[in-house]
């Protein structure tokens, strides 16, 4: 290869690689986040450089306190029982302290078939818009145990 063909591609790559830092701080994209979230398998302390918390943190929480203290986008572990299904996708979702609505994905629902004896593990994102409060699952359910007979 000679010298112009190199000077040529090295001009290539450093162009592209400043258009794309150009287009990820036009577009707001936090490229400290997105390379933690590109097979980064080092350990991290759960924050970004920009010093935002990673989505992998989810706080357990009961539906009462999803209602009373939770905030939109917030990433929550619930443990209950899903009581009936309402519509494609979205069900109802008890846990002794309140019953919310949950969108679960498809791709989210365990491969066992369970019924509403089962408890169930859901790490989901809350969903609050101006008169309603809902869960969207965010990883696969979890069967936790089948409900004992009293």
């Amino acid at each position: 290869m000679n010298k112009i063909n190199k000077i040529v591609i090295t001009c290539f790559l450093v162009s592209a690689s400043t258009s794309s830092i150009a287009f990820a701080a036009q577009n707001r994209i936090d490229l400290a986040a997105h390379l933690t979230k590109s097979g980064f398998v080092g350990q991290t302390d759960n924050k970004s450089q920009s010093g935002l918390v990673n989505q992998n943190d989810y706080k357990s929480l009961s539906i009462k306190d999803i209602f009373a203290s939770s905030f939109d986008d917030q990433n929550v572990i619930v443990e209950g029982y899903i009581k009936k299904e309402i519509k494609s996708n979205r069900y109802i979702l008890s846990d002794g302290t309140g019953e919310i609505e949950i969108k679960i994905k498809p791709k989210h629902m365990p491969v066992t078939n369970f019924d509403t004896k089962v408890l169930v593990r859901v790490h989901a994102e809350v969903e609050k818009k101006c008169d309603s409060t809902m869960l969207e699952s965010e990883k696969l359910i979890e069967l936790v145990k089948e409900k004992t007979k009293s």
